[in-house]
């Protein structure tokens, strides 16, 4: 430039030397030359990241990634609040898109401010039911949230609900949609009240004396029932069901000898649960 104030525009930031020429025309054109190295900074320019995905009812990092030196930052929130830190933490009540804006400011250049849409995804929220207790003849139907994409359970199944009947127990569950979890637990223990139970003795004494002489299920709640007896050869002795008179220690209208005999018991519960059970029986004379 041949102005004595020009002015420039540097398009890229760093340190040029900047050389400044006066030439006296009048006194003999004499001349001088001063070489000045200017540093030119970067300019801020506003830019942040957050967390991905963006959950609502979970806490959001947002975290400042503007360019240049920024000496101050102002966050603006939906919901009217505002923040003056680099990095700050926000949560989402509802799912949708919203508005995050902030603004920065250098003590060189000046400032600069971004506005970004966010969109906070639907969170996957579902409840176990509150803590419980179930007799050891009864199963607990367990849902988590419908509809996501993947599932997670305390006892490995990855599927939308389970049957569960082991107790005690502490049953937990994970359901995510869009990236976005949710997990559950519930707590289950036993209850001995009104359940519905079948048992067979471990033994009987079929000896004629009025005592104990006919093996029978001892039932509570019990929709129907059939028990199978074996020998120790594998052959069945007896079979019963409900209502029936019981075992009198006899085949073939045989009495049997002392000894062990095997069982299955197969009953159904008045709420239509199945079970099977097993065991042996001492006949004793």
């Amino acid at each position: 430039s041949g102005n004595q104030n020009p002015t420039h525009t540097f398009a890229f930031p760093g340190t040029f030397d900047v050389s400044f020429v006066i030439i006296d025309f009048v006194n003999g054109c004499t001349s001088d030359t001063l070489v000045v190295p200017v540093l030119v900074r970067p300019n801020s320019i506003a830019n942040f990241i957050s967390d991905d995905p963006v959950c609502e009812n979970t806490i959001v990092n947002f975290t400042d990634g503007s360019s240049g030196s920024p000496a101050s930052w102002q966050w603006d929130f939906p919901d009217g609040s505002t923040y003056t830190t680099p990095d700050v933490n926000f949560l989402f009540p509802e799912a949708g898109t919203y508005s995050v804006s902030l603004a920065v400011v250098d003590s060189f250049c000046g400032s600069d401010t971004i506005t970004r849409d966010v969109d906070v995804l639907l969170q996957p929220v579902f409840s176990l039911g509150n803590d419980t207790s179930i007799c050891l003849s009864e199963q607990l139907l367990l849902t988590a949230f419908s509809g996501a994409d993947s599932y997670l359970w305390s006892t490995g199944a990855a599927t939308p609900f389970i049957e569960f009947d082991a107790i005690p127990a502490s049953i937990w569950a994970t359901a995510v949609l869009d990236g976005c979890p949710f997990s559950d637990t519930i707590s289950i223990s036993e209850r001995t009240l009104d359940c519905a139970y079948a048992i067979v003795p471990s033994a009987f004494s079929p000896n004629g004396d009025g005592i104990n002489d006919v093996l029978n299920v001892i039932t509570k709640r019990v929709a129907e029932y059939e028990i199978i007896i074996f020998n120790r050869w594998g052959e069945v002795v007896y079979r019963g069901r409900q209502n029936d008179f019981g075992w009198d220690g006899t085949y073939k209208d045989e009495p049997q000898d002392i000894g062990v005999f095997s069982y299955i018991l197969t009953w159904r519960s008045l709420g239509n649960l199945k079970f099977v059970d097993g065991g042996s029986i001492t006949l004793i004379r």
